[in-house]
């Protein structure tokens, strides 16, 4: 249920790159004259400008936006001046249509792309710039012409695939940073910024514009260091250092967060972040805010680093959120974000007895030199959001749709389902609690985790040894008891099965292998035991099973066959039905070359071009084809649904086999997601679906990526059942998650007395 698969660093502060800067007017410091810009072919000649603009940039506008942009020395950073664009006084926008105005990185005349800056072809880059302004947000958009193209504005590729869209802004300068892999025959690119949003007067400026090819990552050589473990130079350290002492680990105290002072250890004890002063932010010399400590730590886990908090820092959990810390019976928590680990308990109470083990291993941890630029800093992007706070418009905003939603008469739904991890269930006793609070919300239905890829969440006849390993220790069937207890309070039981996404690499199975890994094992520097070896976890993080593979495809056979004659589903529920890097890009694995070659002889009329995403099509659909008729087989009455988070799934997509398809209608709390969506997005998707899948039954999800308050979900509720009844479709709704209710998202014992009372009265709970 991620996002990301693209990873748009926002708001994380980086470190010069150490590729060259292709971007033709970086600062921006050249200009040239408005008279000679709009003296070239292609540019927009109805906006107003500055006398003097700078080169390599220009805009796009729609009809009767007012608007001026150009250079300005009143604002800067690190420069002679900034590019500017603001909505004028008298612009006919609200701040509530969505509009395509653009300002143009790299091309002074729009759409064709001779002036553009020249890119490589099939080459990953990383870009960043410097901006501020007050609008609530900002648009990514990346443009690429064609080498023999370039001026043929129809040839042009534009493209937000994977990006992090709809960037809010700080009126404080604040460094945005993605990268992108340019497309098979690109010769030329631009980047373009949408103020969406943007209401008259709204303004926002940009400087220090880089885009450089992405450097590689390597091995950090860690030989001649002295000590592994570091040691945060603050208060609460006392402890930390009297059990190193007393287990003779050596350590350093450190006293910066620096990424080139913490980047150096394996392992960094974090006692307290009240502390941090303008020297923590990474970078000083580049005049970065304080907040981008974070950034720093990111990048150490990143690289391999095992990042070790007192439960006290844990405030600073909006930054690992999702890095789903758990609790075990020690006190340790510990969880994992990509290479590194999280791990934290209290400093001032007793050491827990797992902690000498865990620092032990951590010791022997292969790390990684790896550049910012790389780094996973989505989470970061959500610490961005919490230090610009929410706009007084915003809150405005958000006060009126609950007024409006109150007028809507009370929400009715048939059935109503709930998400439910099974990840970090321990006992008997938390299951009942969960079923008990998910009846008394209303809910009529539990759709429970079944697996992770190799990993299953269930005591399996056939696969006995793919429990969870950290999960053994308790020796606790969790769907075997949510089976008992969902039956026990009158509510349906139904599974949700990850077919080949999983937690770690596992053995025994068919990995899959991206065109990245391929490189890798063509030119030997790898072997195919680094694909399902846990020990070189490490440098790949999450793996996936090749969806291809006979023997997994088999294995997932028989995980379905399983469930159904032991649990007797209400509905199974696939998620992930696609390739790691999309529903269109096929493994590369020895297997899957052959197969895609056997694919191509007998498909002569398939342009080579498109012969990845056929064969993509082909094998997902022939696989979920059979996996549903053997299911149905089984069990005839069994539902059968999938899950896609994209809302631009082309449309063979939509019209896999399955009964139902659920989609997301409302996710975060933002200015890009007002309440409105719930019934746009439910009008937009029963539309593509009665087109290109009339017999697939759309369900409408909801969920709190963000937290809402029960008053906020009863109107959401609202607006669903709304517009439900309005397009006479089926009262059914899903929400995710469970965790998302709970005052402690992972232990999962308490609804958020925030939010229960709401939401019970959107579903017709009986809770008190």
């Amino acid at each position: 249920m991620k996002k990301s698969l693209f990873l748009f660093l926002v708001g994380s502060i980086l470190p010069a790159m150490a590729q060259e800067n292709i971007f033709p007017n970086p600062e921006p410091i050249k200009t040239i004259s408005a008279e000679h810009y709009r003296s070239l072919p292609g540019t927009d000649k109805t906006g107003e400008t500055t006398p003097f603009i700078p080169a390599h940039f220009g805009v796009y506008l729609e009809k009767g936006t007012k608007a001026k942009w150009g250079f300005t020395k009143d604002e800067k950073y690190g420069g002679g001046g900034s590019c500017f664009f603001r909505y004028l006084p008298d612009d006919p926008g609200d701040g509530k249509k969505w509009r395509y105005n653009m300002l143009i990185l790299g091309n002074d005349n729009r759409f064709r792309g001779s002036n553009a800056f020249r890119i490589k072809p099939n080459t990953d880059y990383v870009y960043s710039y410097y901006i501020k302004g007050n609008l609530d947000m900002i648009d990514p958009l990346l443009i690429f012409w064609p080498e023999e193209k370039a001026d043929d504005s129809r040839a042009r590729i534009d493209t937000r695939k994977g990006l992090n869209r709809r960037i809010p802004l700080s009126e404080t300068w604040r460094r945005h940073s993605g990268y992108f892999r340019t497309p098979d025959n690109a010769g030329y690119m631009a980047l373009a910024l949408s103020p969406s949003l943007g209401k008259p007067r709204d303004a926002f400026w940009i400087a220090q514009i880089k885009v450089a090819e992405i450097p590689a990552v390597i091995k950090r050589e860690t030989a001649s260091r002295k000590f592994s473990v570091g040691v945060y130079n603050v208060k609460g350290k006392e402890n930390i250092q009297h059990w190193l002492k007393q287990k003779k680990i050596p350590y350093e105290l450190v006293n910066t967060l620096k990424n080139e002072s913490i980047n150096k250890y394996n392992i960094l004890f974090l006692p307290d972040l009240k502390k941090l002063n303008p020297a923590d932010a990474g970078n000083l010399d580049m005049g970065i805010p304080p907040m981008d400590f974070a950034s720093a730590l990111l990048n150490f886990v990143d690289g391999g680093g095992t990042l070790i908090m007192d439960r006290g820092v844990l405030g600073f959990h909006s930054v690992f959120e999702t890095s789903m810390l758990t609790s075990d019976d020690s006190g340790l928590m510990s969880g994992r974000l990509s290479r590194g680990k999280l791990a934290a308990y209290d400093f001032s109470g007793t050491e827990p007895k797992t902690l000498e083990q865990f620092v032990r291993l951590a010791e022997k941890t292969t790390m990684y030199v790896v550049p910012p630029e790389l780094t996973d800093a989505t989470l970061g992007d959500q610490y961005l959001r919490r230090s610009i706070g929410i706009s007084s418009q915003e809150k405005a905003r958000r006060k009126k749709e609950l007024i409006d939603a109150a007028r809507l008469p009370a929400p009715h739904f048939d059935e109503k389902i709930i998400w439910c991890d099974s990840t970090y269930l321990k006992n008997d006793a938390q299951v009942a609690t969960l079923m008990e609070n998910c009846r008394k919300l209303g809910f009529t239905k539990v759709l429970f985790q079944a697996n992770q890829g190799y990993f299953l969440f269930y005591k399996s006849r056939h696969f006995p040894d793919s429990e969870m390993i950290w999960r053994k220790r308790y020796n606790f069937d969790v769907l075997k008891s949510a089976a008992e207890h969902a039956e026990k309070n009158g509510l349906k039981f139904s599974v949700y099965i990850a077919g080949f996404k999983q937690f770690f690499p596992a053995p025994g199975i068919d990995p899959e292998i991206t065109a990245a890994d391929r490189v890798l094992l063509d030119s030997g520097a790898v072997t195919m035991k680094h694909f399902t070896d846990r020990t070189e976890k490490e440098l790949y993080g999450v793996r996936w099973m090749c969806p291809g593979s006979p023997s997994n495809q088999q294995r997932l056979r028989m995980v379905c066959k399983e469930i159904i004659e032991q649990f007797k589903p209400d509905e199974i529920v696939f998620d992930f039905v696609r390739y790691s890097l999309g529903y269109e890009v096929p493994c590369v694995c020895d297997r899957c070359l052959k197969a895609k070659a056997a694919f191509a002889a007998a498909h002569l009329k398939i342009a080579p071009a498109e012969l990845d995403r056929e064969f993509a099509r082909s094998e997902i659909t022939a696989l979920y084809s059979n996996l549903i008729a053997e299911c149905k087989k089984l069990s005839p009455k069994v539902l059968t649904g999938c899950y896609t988070m994209s809302s631009t799934e082309t449309p063979w997509v939509l019209a896999l086999p399955f009964d139902r398809h659920y989609k997301y209608v409302s996710t975060r709390l933002s200015p890009e997601t007002p309440m409105s969506d719930v019934r746009d997005l439910t009008i937009k998707f029963q539309k593509l679906f009665r087109e290109h899948a009339p017999k697939v039954q759309f369900i409408p999800m909801l969920s709190s990526y963000d937290f809402k308050s029960g008053e906020r979900l009863y109107a959401e509720c609202a607006h669903l059942s709304s517009v439900l009844n309005e397009l006479k479709m089926p009262k059914v709704m899903l929400y995710y998650t469970y965790a998302t209710l709970c005052s402690d998202r992972v232990v999962q014992e308490k609804v958020n007395p925030e939010i229960a009372p709401g939401l019970s009265r959107a579903l017709g709970g009986a809770w008190k």
